[in-house]
């Protein structure tokens, strides 16, 4: 019984890192990226549920929270919360700038939220670029670029695997993966983003477009 539990757990294990296969964007036609990326383009309100693990490597230290975001394009609401502690800090920001309220109740305000996190949690993030690439949007300076090519019915998608991108005083390796439908279109599941300095990995059990 031992052994076939066993079994069972390295099957899962396995179904769980298969690896899709990838290609450069040298070898992609632009119009399978054009494709997707139009369908990306149109999404102007969502919100996603998940689970985000930090890890600040100078520190040698881990957070892991579950985490709601609600983005539209002026607006942000976020919510960072545990499961025996409950709500940790709820995050708004709007163009009259960002406030945090942390888990006593107190607030914060700064320009934007970006500035926020690095003052209260002291997380250099590249949240106003996140908030794109979470998507598997394109942006300006990406580098090494690579896609997962997907058939549909209207032809061929480009969906952005890999990339380099310089942000936040910061070069980033991105890795998106896990793609799946939501009302149409497809968008990943499993979003990492690495520096020298840190470490994010983000698992969406939940897309709302």
């Amino acid at each position: 019984m031992k052994l076939l539990v066993l079994l069972l757990a390295l099957a899962g294990l396995t179904a769980c890192t298969t690896i899709p296969v990838t290609s450069p964007a040298t070898a992609v036609d632009s119009a399978a990226v054009i494709r997707h990326q139009t369908n990306l383009a149109a999404i102007d309100n969502w919100t996603l549920r998940g689970q985000l693990a930090i890890f600040d490597l100078t520190a040698d230290e881990r957070h892991a929270v579950y985490i709601d975001w609600q983005q539209t394009p002026t607006s942000l609401s976020m919510r960072l919360s545990h499961p025996l502690k409950g709500t940790l800090a709820r995050l708004e920001e709007s163009p009259l700038g960002a406030i945090l309220t942390d888990e006593d109740g107190m607030t914060y305000q700064a320009s934007t939220a970006e500035q926020l996190l690095s003052q209260y949690f002291g997380l250099d993030l590249p949240l106003d670029l996140m908030r794109e690439l979470v998507l598997g949007r394109q942006l300006p300076g990406m580098s090494g670029r690579e896609f997962i090519l997907q058939g549909t019915e209207s032809g061929q998608l480009a969906l952005l695997s890999s990339y380099q991108l310089s942000a936040a005083g910061q070069q980033w390796q991105a890795s998106l993966s896990h793609y799946a439908s939501v009302d149409g279109v497809l968008l990943p599941h499993s979003f990492h983003l690495s520096a020298p300095a840190w470490r994010i990995k983000l698992r969406i059990t939940q897309w709302l477009i």
